[in-house]
C-alpha cells in the first residue's frame, strides 16, 4: 500500500495519469523508452540540473531547447530552467 493507504498504481495506471497530465497542460506526451535521445545534448547538460528539474533534454535548434518533463504543472520550475541553462524551453 502507498503511504496514504490506497493501492500503488500499476505501469499502465501511470502511463495513463502523464497522458492525461500532459493534455490538461497541452504538452505533448513523450514515452521515453521510444523516445531519440542525443548522446551529445544529454551530455553537456548537467546531471544535477536533469536531477533537481526532474526532465530530459530531447532536442536542440536555434538556441531552443525541446525537454520531456517529469510533471509540467511546475511552470516556475521550467522559467528558472530556462535561466540556468541559457536557452528558451
Amino acid at each position: 500500500m502507498a503511504a496514504n493507504g490506497a493501492k500503488p498504481m500499476t505501469p499502465e495506471q501511470e502511463m495513463e495519469q502523464a497522458k492525461r497530465l500532459a493534455e490538461r497542460y497541452r504538452c505533448e506526451f513523450v514515452d521515453l523508452k521510444s523516445a531519440r535521445i542525443d548522446s551529445e545534448l544529454f551530455k553537456s547538460i548537467p546531471v544535477d540540473l536533469m536531477f533537481r528539474y526532474n526532465f530530459v533534454p530531447l532536442a536542440a535548434t536555434n538556441g531552443e531547447l525541446e525537454i520531456a518533463l517529469a510533471d509540467p504543472r511546475h511552470l516556475n520550475l521550467i522559467d528558472e530552467l530556462s535561466i540556468l541553462l541559457r536557452k528558451k524551453l
